[in-house]
């Protein structure tokens, strides 16, 4: 019998470490979200899909920089910019971005990612950051609300599905 309690203490305490190393917040609806403790590399990770869809804007693409960031006439930089430069642009523009929302650290991101692409305000006021804000949606439904935004100019954009997709998949592996 001893050695049964010991089997089971064991297993409790390995659940308890496994949930321990993980944020939980319960939503809304009651369903329970564990967010991963790496949040950086879960970043980093968003980092890098936003690099290789926006890819390396020159001076040529003005008003466009680095990895599409959008010169306003209050920034203070100096150009051409360097890509390692670039990036830290891109990293303080995606944390900016994720304070405009109301959510999980895992869908601030995603919601950052769209409005790196979109703008905040289109984001703020689509269908996909109501449901997140209000804790109530499937993730199949998200999903279809989120990667609805893949136009360019009027039409379905097959490379920027691509992105939506890529971008949903990093937080919610679909």
């Amino acid at each position: 019998m001893n050695k049964r309690k010991s089997i089971l203490c064991v297993c409790v305490a390995l659940l308890l470490i496994f949930l321990g190393s993980r944020n939980v917040s319960r939503e809304n609806n009651n369903n329970l979200h564990l967010e991963p403790v790496d949040t950086v590399l879960l970043f980093n990770k968003a980092v890098s899909i936003i690099k290789h869809y926006e890819q390396w804007h020159s001076l040529k693409n003005y008003p466009y920089v680095a990895y599409g960031h959008r010169l306003l006439p209050n920034d203070n930089i100096s150009l051409p910019i360097s890509k390692e430069d670039g990036e830290k642009l891109l990293i303080k523009d995606l944390k900016k971005n994720m304070r405009y929302f109301k959510g999980s650290y895992s869908e601030r991101l995603l919601l950052g990612m769209l409005s790196y692409n979109v703008g905040q305000s289109k984001v703020l006021k689509s269908t996909a950051y109501d449901m997140i804000k209000k804790g109530r949606y499937s993730i199949v439904e998200l999903k279809k609300q989120y990667t609805a935004w893949c136009m360019y100019n009027g039409k379905k954009h097959k490379g920027i599905k691509q992105r939506r997709n890529d971008e949903y998949k990093l937080i919610y592996g679909l």
